[in-house]
């Protein structure tokens, strides 16, 4: 894995922001080959859309450890209640979701002429409804169709949950299996 710092020093080249959403992080670590996908996913969305976007990695390789295990089964008590119309959703959204091996990334768009990150959820993240998460996407097509078109050119599947589409989860297309 290879340490990637919101300092801006990277021990390969990247043409991609980092900005960990995880409490307290100050880097992210993808193994190359992740890195080498979103460059290509960065390049291709900064070429078709004249440099108004782009990409911002926020997630990539997580340890999944008892901290991580406690906090899936704690995110589980909660959504299920809430939304018990997608109990079968929660070990789905409360789980590694590939990210234990380094190939699954949660990215956002960056608005270059804005200056701003795009986030298509809110401080709630994935406790919302499947339904109220279909709305949004339907609400944020046109962005989310040209982050999708670009990590798909570079070899990326989005996550087909429509929570975590709206977190832009991508995996390198031939580890898909994992989702």
């Amino acid at each position: 894995m290879i340490q990637l710092s919101t300092n801006h020093t990277s021990p390969v080249p990247i043409n991609f922001r980092i900005a960990p959403r995880d409490l307290m992080a100050k880097s992210i670590f993808l193994p190359i080959q992740t890195i080498q996908a979103l460059n290509k996913a960065a390049d291709i969305l900064r070429n078709t859309n004249q440099g108004c976007y782009e990409i911002v990695l926020t997630r990539g390789y997580v340890s999944w450890g008892a901290w991580r295990y406690f906090y899936g089964v704690l995110g589980k008590a909660i959504f299920c209640p809430l939304y018990g119309d997608s109990k079968t959703d929660a070990k789905l959204l409360f789980s590694s979701n590939g990210h234990d091996d380094g190939l699954s990334v949660d990215v956002q768009l960056y608005d270059a002429t804005l200056q701003q990150t795009i986030k298509f959820l809110s401080w709630r993240n994935i406790f919302i409804s499947r339904a109220k998460a279909e709305k949004l996407l339907e609400s944020n097509r046109d962005l989310i169709d040209i982050l999708d078109a670009s990590m798909k050119a570079a070899g990326f599947i989005a996550h087909p949950d429509p929570r975590e589409k709206l977190q832009s989860h991508y995996r390198l297309e031939s580890n898909a299996k994992s989702l």
